[in-house]
């Protein structure tokens, strides 16, 4: 349970404050020794904690501050504990404060347990915490005690914030974390009148869910993309369970056992609809993505800085490196040889990515693959291995695609936002201006970049993107890939305008370089056909429909 919190002090310090924990708090005491995830929580070498490469560790400027605004209160409920330090600077600074500290994640918890002698506080009754699920009714029993935010988690735990600004009447919906989407549809359950109460289905130990249904009793759990074994888990506790598949994945979908009555699945790409018929599921539909409206727009900081052509969006280059090295590790595993033909398989699997850049036909990828690796793909399908080698290959032909159609607009100036793998391109006119902050600046972009670029991943050339729905909610002007899906959402030329090819893409650019008008007024069209039709909150109500939560319109 302690490995990772490394020194034995720290070892004894936990055991200390989870002995002191379980003497006045039970239920608690035990949840904080069930299994939890620690990948995500990390040191520096300078003692910085870090939690997905975000800091957690306060400066004494921070926590002057926290102390000082904790100063004219009895008691103060602490959202987001950290690494501790914020706990221990107001127990020492305010000795007679009574203090309420949640967080959802037990591993922060057990980190603090670990890094800081609560005992006589514990004891004393002027330290009281709860963890993950405790919140939605736990903050009831604190009224008088003002809230304050770990100034590092708050955009973290924005899924909390909103599930404590329901009513506290509305019906209960568990929703996954950590997913594209998931405050879209926590947002959206709120103005519906249900109350989000967010759970962390990966992080979480299946007994800490487990006491989070019963003690919520909650009316459905929905979750963005399909985590192996919810189905089951909410059929064996009565649990509706809606799922909505919004992300590319080079997973397999394994089979769901038992009946699946209880299911409602939704995913944004029509094909996969047989993918999950064959895995047992009996309710699939497919539902497209959609804009959140509440991402207000808003104009750059100086019109002087506005992009003329903004490309938000990862590099794939991350993703592309981790495809080939699963790829070349399961053919070696599957050949029975040593590192030697790993040469030759990456020899090959280079060829048939190059086969298919330039190429509109999807097929070619997979039919120079099997001239080289038709039996390992067989093999690889028939026992339903973890991750499709063709998918992992698809993966190096969309990095190397998105790159280049990014490249072809240089000429232009396009200037890009996403991980560094970017910086690799070392391409002239492409500007890399590092990343961009989801709720505040990506709107930012959106709204004020004459032209959006839209390149999806190539292996899924039948969807609209999320991006074109974000940039539209946000009232900026983009074009899009051509698609089916597409021409069915908006009328392209009036919605929308989109390319099929590079040819296309850059007479479209400089058209609309040119002609300011005509931007303005396809975003304008745009943004009220995604108002009127393509939000996260119409998607949720055709989820709740076909779920029977509500009558069907």
């Amino acid at each position: 349970m302690v490995e990772l919190l490394g020194k034995a002090h720290m070892r004894e310090t936990l055991e200390a404050n989870l002995d002191a924990l379980t003497r006045t708090h039970s239920d608690l005491g035990r949840r904080l020794r069930w299994p939890a995830e620690s990948a995500h929580v990390e040191q520096d070498d300078d003692g910085t904690w870090r939690r997905k490469g975000v800091a957690l560790s306060l400066t004494s400027k921070e926590l002057g501050t926290c102390a000082t605004r904790a100063a004219e209160h009895s008691e103060i409920a602490v959202l987001g504990v950290g690494p501790g330090e914020l706990l221990a600077c107001l127990l020492e600074c305010h000795p007679a404060l009574r203090i309420y500290a949640w967080d959802r994640d037990p591993w922060l918890l057990r980190l603090t347990l670990a890094s800081h002698d609560l005992t006589s506080a514990l004891y004393e009754g002027r330290l009281q915490l709860a963890l993950g699920s405790d919140l939605i009714d736990w903050i009831r029993h604190a009224p008088a005690a003002i809230q304050l935010w770990h100034p590092r988690l708050q955009h973290i735990y924005r899924m909390e914030q909103i599930a404590l600004s329901c009513v506290a009447d509305g019906r209960r919906a568990l929703v996954g974390l950590d997913q594209l989407l998931c405050e879209e549809i926590a947002f959206a359950l709120r103005a519906a009148g249900w109350t989000p109460c967010p759970i962390d289905l990966r992080a979480w130990s299946l007994e800490e869910l487990d006491r989070c249904v019963r003690r919520l009793a909650p009316e459905l759990l929905i979750s963005i993309n399909y985590v192996h074994g919810l189905a089951e888990f909410c059929r064996d506790r009565g649990l509706c369970f809606v799922c909505w598949e919004v992300d590319p994945t080079t997973e397999t979908l394994p089979p769901v056992s038992g009946p699946t009555e209880h299911c409602h699945m939704y995913t944004y790409r029509k094909s996969h609809i047989v993918m999950f018929d064959r895995a047992g599921f009996s309710h699939v539909q497919y539902l497209p993505l959609a804009g959140a409206p509440e991402r207000a727009p808003r104009e750059w900081s100086s019109p002087s800085d506005a992009p003329r052509i903004a490309f938000v969006g990862s590099s794939l280059a991350p993703e592309a490196e981790r495809a080939r090295q699963q790829f070349l590790q399961a053919y070696t595993r599957w050949r029975g040889v040593p590192n030697a033909e790993r040469a030759w398989a990456e020899h090959h699997l280079e060829l048939a990515v190059s086969a298919q850049l330039g190429e509109s036909d999807p097929r070619i990828l997979e039919a120079a693959l099997l001239e080289s690796f038709e039996d390992f793909i067989a093999d690889a399908r028939r026992d339903r291995v973890l991750e499709d080698p063709v998918a992992l290959a698809w993966q190096l032909a969309a990095a190397q695609i998105r790159r280049r159609r990014v490249a072809s607009l240089a000429e232009f100036g396009i200037h890009v936002w996403g991980d560094p793998g970017w910086r690799t391109l070392g391409t002239p006119g492409v500007h890399y201006r590092g990343y961009a902050g989801h709720h505040i600046e990506v709107p930012q972009i959106y709204r004020s970049a004459w032209i959006n670029l839209d390149v999806g991943r190539s292996y899924q050339a039948d969807i609209i993107t999320l991006r074109v729905f974000d940039v539209l909610a946000c009232g900026g002007f983009v074009l899009a890939e051509r698609s089916a899906d597409l021409s069915e959402l908006f009328e392209i030329g009036r919605d929308i305008d989109a390319y099929s090819d590079d040819v296309e893409l850059r007479e479209k650019v400089e058209f609309y370089l040119s002609d300011a008008r005509a931007r303005s007024e396809l975003a304008e069209r745009g943004r009220k056909r995604v108002l009127r039709q393509h939000t996260v909150g119409h998607r949720l109500r055709t989820m709740f429909a076909g779920a029977g939560l509500i009558d069907s319109e």
